[in-house]
């Protein structure tokens, strides 16, 4: 019962990024969850730090501590988001380490993306039939772009068992038309991405998705103003290297590019520390031409660069990027058992976190790194 109850608790945890309370900070629901099941496991004996982890930890304390005293990071700035990293990354390594079984735990992540999709068809219809035109699909989740990148890894694995064993076969399909409903770049990035994983690499695969990939850009950029907008928007930019003019989506997304470049070129080797990248934000804006407090992009991203590959370039240089290239390449799972399937599905998520969302700890986030990482570690790796 105790383990039926981690298990759902934690998978339903996953689709609560919405609920939440801005009060200074935001104050989400799965921090309940995550903080009660914790108290549950120490209660149980069931917890336990593991000694990498706390050297990873320590080494990351360690120099946040001198950027501190050296006046490069603020120490509320940093304890709270190594606080936050420390207990929910605690308790999913827990987790995973207390279950038996990950692939059934994976299973019911894919059952409950399911419903949450068939969910938010069932919504977005409800919106085209008394409103006509909508917005991107994004069920009860906070965007679409949050919600394609939550699902992804469940589609993925959905659509290998098809195409393998012709099963999870309404699984497959909901899941692909409502993560393209979303229509967020992140969904089209991820589905070229499957495109790219799914069966067997060859020099026709990259040939394939490299047409695909050109394919859907053309397509989107003749058929969506707003994307050609963008598109446009940028390239003009990058070329008068001025944002005066540009769209908004266009001033954030090249405002944080070169914040995090200048930040980076300043702290190359160990960055600024956790949660500085606000700092940095501060001290760069204004020398963007076209930027300053009157630009309506002013603040946007401001905390998180609006890509966790930005941000660890900020707050933790070459030691954050290289910890992390490390992690993927040592856990990815090769070894053609569905465990692959799940793996490469969970790559995908990593890749588009990157990519975009710099939030160290969204209520999906460490479930997906640590079952990353359970995969290679658990000795439960079976066929089909």
């Amino acid at each position: 019962m105790f383990k039926k109850y981690l298990i759902y608790s934690s998978i339903f945890s996953l689709f609560t990024e919405k609920l939440l309370i801005h009060n200074i900070i935001d104050i989400k629901f799965f921090y309940i969850i995550i903080i009660l099941n914790s108290g549950l496991l120490i209660y149980y004996g069931l917890y336990y730090f593991n000694k990498v982890f706390l050297l990873i930890l320590g080494i990351i304390f360690t120099l946040n501590f001198f950027n501190i005293l050296l006046g490069i990071n603020q120490w509320y700035l940093f304890s709270l988001q190594f606080l936050g990293i420390t207990i929910i990354a605690s308790y999913y390594y827990n987790f995973f380490r207390y279950l038996d079984d990950n692939f059934y735990v994976f299973d019911i992540y894919v059952k409950t993306s399911f419903w949450i999709a068939s969910l938010g068809l069932t919504l977005y219809l409800i919106d085209v039939i008394y409103h006509g035109e909508v917005a991107g699909l994004d069920s009860i989740m906070l965007e679409p772009a949050h919600y394609a990148a939550v699902v992804l890894p469940a589609f993925y694995f959905s659509l290998w068992n098809y195409i393998n064993y012709k099963s999870y076969k309404k699984e497959t399909a909901i899941l692909l038309l409502s993560i393209i409903l979303s229509g967020s770049a992140v969904a089209f990035i991820g589905l070229l991405l499957t495109i790219f994983f799914i069966g067997k690499k060859s020099i026709f695969k990259i040939f394939q998705t490299l047409l695909a990939v050109i394919l859907v850009g053309f397509i989107m950029y003749t058929t969506n103003s707003d994307v050609g907008m963008r598109v446009d928007d940028t390239l003009m930019a990058l070329y008068t290297m001025d944002l005066k003019g540009a769209n908004l989506s266009t001033t954030v997304l090249l405002s944080n590019a070169y914040i995090s470049y200048n930040s980076f070129m300043s702290y190359p080797i160990f960055g600024s520390g956790l949660g500085s990248y606000i700092l940095a934000y501060q001290e760069y804006f204004y020398k963007i031409d076209g930027g300053g407090a009157s630009n309506v992009a002013y603040g946007i991203n401001s905390k998180d660069a609006n890509s966790l590959f930005l941000r660890l370039l900020v707050e933790s240089g070459m030691f954050g990027i290289i910890l992390l290239s490390s992690f993927i390449i040592r856990n990815g799972v090769g070894l053609g058992f569905k465990s692959e399937a799940i793996s490469k599905g969970l790559l995908i998520y990593i890749m588009l976190k990157l990519l975009r969302e710099g939030h160290y700890f969204p209520s999906e986030m460490w479930f997906f790194f640590m079952l990353y990482l359970f995969l290679k570690r658990k000795s439960n790796v079976s066929k089909i």
